[in-house]
C-alpha cells in the first residue's frame, strides 16, 4: 500500500476543544468566534468565581464526596465543573443528536463551557443548566454543520483517498499521508500534512467546502501538545 492514513475522529459524546500544534492553515474556515452565540457571549462570567458559583460547587463536591475520597488534581470545584461538562456534553449528544455540534471547555483560560447546536441553541443550553450548579458557565453556539455532518465530510475526505489509491478517481493532488480530526470549536475538520501545497489547499478548497482546515505539521503529534 503506498503511503498510510491515520484516521480519528473525536467522537465521543463530550467533544473537548483540541489544543492544536502548529499555525492552523484555514483553507475557508468557519470558527466559534463567527458562529452565531445565542448566549452572552464574552459579557457573560469567564470563571466560577466571578459567576458566584463556588459555594454552590462545594455543596455538590460534599454532596458528591463526603468522606472527601475524591481522586485525581484539582480543586474540588474545578473537579465538580469537569463532571458536569461531561454530564451536559453527554446529555446534549444523547437527547439533540441531529443538531448537536459538539462541546468544549476553554480551560486553562476560564471556566466556560460551550454547546454547539445548528438550531435551537439558547433553548436546549436553557434546559441543560437548569440541572447544572453553575449555569452562568454554560454558552450556547449556532455553528452552520452538526457533528453528524462534520463526520460524514470527514468519512468523504477518506473515501475519496481511497479511490485514489485504488486508481477509481483522479485528483491528482491528492496527498498519499495525511491525519485528521474534528474540532467542534471550529466547526471543522482538521487536516495535518506533512506538506502543505498550494495544489492541495486548493483541492480541497474547491472540493470539501467550508469547513476544512489544512496545517502542515509532523505527523504523529499527539492532538494536545503545547
Amino acid at each position: 500500500m503506498k503511503g498510510q492514513t491515520i484516521y480519528r475522529t473525536l467522537s465521543r459524546p463530550a467533544v473537548l476543544a483540541l489544543g492544536v500544534a502548529g499555525v492552523l492553515v484555514a483553507v475557508s474556515l468557519t470558527v466559534a468566534s463567527g458562529s452565531d452565540s445565542d448566549g452572552d457571549g464574552e459579557d457573560a462570567p469567564r470563571t466560577f468565581e466571578e459567576a458566584g458559583c463556588q459555594e454552590a460547587l462545594q455543596a455538590a463536591a460534599r454532596e458528591r464526596w463526603p468522606r472527601g475520597e475524591r481522586s485525581g488534581f484539582g480543586t474540588e470545584e474545578e473537579a465538580v465543573l469537569e463532571e458536569e461538562s461531561d454530564r451536559v456534553g453527554g446529555e446534549a449528544a444523547t437527547r439533540w443528536p441531529e443538531a448537536f455540534a459538539g462541546a468544549w471547555g476553554e480551560q486553562p483560560e476560564g471556566d466556560r463551557f460551550y454547546l454547539a447546536f445548528t438550531e435551537g441553541a439558547q433553548a436546549k443550553v436553557d434546559e441543560l443548566a437548569e440541572s447544572h450548579p453553575c449555569p452562568q458557565l454554560l454558552q450556547a453556539v449556532s455553528p452552520e454543520l452538526s457533528m453528524e455532518e462534520l463526520v460524514a465530510l470527514q468519512d468523504e475526505i477518506h473515501a475519496d483517498l481511497e479511490l485514489v489509491r485504488a486508481g477509481e478517481l483522479d485528483l491528482p493532488a491528492m496527498p498519499e499521508l495525511f491525519e485528521s480530526d474534528i474540532d467542534p470549536s471550529q466547526n471543522a475538520v482538521l487536516i495535518f500534512l506533512p506538506e502543505l501545497t498550494p495544489e492541495v489547499a486548493d483541492l480541497f478548497t474547491e472540493r470539501y467546502g467550508d469547513h476544512v482546515v489544512l496545517e502542515e505539521r509532523e505527523l504523529g503529534t499527539p492532538d494536545f501538545a503545547e
